[in-house]
């Protein structure tokens, strides 16, 4: 095969110049470039830029054909990995959006905070996470969040799930949270977006029950089974219409029947730290946090429990650099 100089294609800006092929040249992209829609009908068509003259044609070692043939099969590589491309740019710029709430309450410049990676979604790639952290702010809730999309779709449960199918547990939407906030167990200072003490309460893997979540979030209601240290089994979340000046999305978290359906109180039966097995107490005293507030998140039972038996406390943590977060949102 000949490879003559670089030339560029009549009429074309993009690319500029491109390597002959025997005796013909790539495809014009710049149409494909400005009507993306116009891409699966140009496939089949032989946009090649022809530049060789006859006397060039006659030292071309293929047919014409089988070049033009060539040519069009190259070209149908290469805008088949520029719409991949744009795809993957697609995806990475919703979840920079997906985040911007997110990023806005906080500043990062003077915090650990994570900002959260633009990372592509691995939800094809493995198992997706889950992780309920228990969080004693201006109230106690539980914050569940389900990896989507490269981010953590979140809600809020004031009195936390429940394995009980009859009972329907408020859950507020909150913003998309990145995949990095998994892993903090400790104190948001007081003053600051969330101030107050934050326990990894439950996590594992999820899994949807329906093969289109994104179409499931839209329609309000997504199905899917938890394989947590606590949770376990299938469940729902299902968008309600709300109240008038609610501020988020309201859904509701309910159990659905299966070996797992109990009557039992989970947030009371389990109280402490998947990983670190402390109560919220606990948490507070050892990374500097408000004791007597965050004991309000605890349950009573609990508390009785270690008055009465000091050595059920769990040991101080010394000696090491205390989680604490600076969110940064101005005091009001």
């Amino acid at each position: 095969m000949i490879f003559p100089a670089l030339a560029t294609c009549p009429g074309t800006s993009w690319p500029k110049a491109v390597p002959r092929t025997g005796c013909d040249q790539r495809a014009q992209f710049d149409n494909l470039k400005a009507q993306p829609r116009a891409v699966p009908s140009a496939l089949h068509g032989a946009l090649l830029c022809h530049v060789a003259s006859s006397g060039a044609s006659a030292r071309c070692k293929v047919p014409k054909v089988a070049a033009q043939r060539a040519g069009i099969a190259i070209g149908r590589v290469h805008q088949l990995a520029w719409l991949l491309s744009i795809v993957a740019y697609e995806r990475m710029s919703r979840i920079g959006m997906s985040l911007r709430e997110y990023r806005k309450k906080r500043r990062f410049d003077i915090s650990p905070e994570p900002k959260g990676k633009e990372q592509l979604t691995r939800q094809s790639k493995g198992k997706l996470a889950f992780v309920v952290q228990k969080h004693r702010a201006t109230a106690l809730h539980y914050d569940l969040r389900l990896e989507w999309g490269g981010v953590m779709l979140s809600w809020a449960l004031p009195k936390g799930p429940s394995y009980d199918p009859s009972v329907k547990r408020l859950s507020m939407q909150v913003e998309d949270h990145p995949i990095e906030y998994n892993k903090f167990e400790g104190i948001i200072p007081a003053g600051e977006y969330g101030g107050g003490t934050v326990m990894i309460w439950d996590r594992g893997t999820w899994t949807p029950e329906t093969p289109d979540v994104d179409a499931a979030l839209k329609r309000g209601e997504l199905k899917f089974s938890l394989q947590g240290q606590k949770l376990r089994g299938s469940w729902v979340l299902v968008r309600t219409q709300g109240r008038p000046g609610d501020a988020k999305p309201v859904w509701l978290m309910i159990k659905h029947r299966d070996e797992w359906v109990s009557t039992e109180d989970i947030t009371e039966l389990a109280p402490r730290s998947v990983i670190s097995n402390r109560l919220l107490v606990e948490i507070a005293r050892d990374e500097g946090g408000d004791m007597r507030r965050a004991a309000d998140g605890d349950p009573p039972s609990e508390l009785k429990k270690i008055i009465e038996d000091p050595k059920l406390l769990t040991p101080a943590r010394r000696g090491r650099t205390k989680a604490v977060w600076h969110s940064k949102r101005p005091v009001h």
